[in-house]
């Protein structure tokens, strides 16, 4: 699923951010299915800025295992 980096403990985190969190989760699965289903891609930056494209099928399978 999508990684959010958040600079608080889980305890810590209000259930607004929580609720917001799966939100962002939830759409980010539709995207990933409409994606698959269309043949699309996905274009990510790494952490030096470097921009690379991957197939939606690819990131699929990146997440399932």
């Amino acid at each position: 699923m999508t990684t959010v980096k958040v600079n608080a403990k889980k305890h810590e985190v209000s259930p607004s951010t929580r609720k917001l969190m799966a939100g962002l989760d939830i759409s980010f699965q539709r995207l990933l299915s409409h994606r698959c289903r269309t043949n699309g891609t996905f274009c990510f930056s790494d952490e030096k800025g470097q921009i690379f494209t991957m197939k939606a099928r690819e990131v699929k399978a990146m997440l399932e295992k």
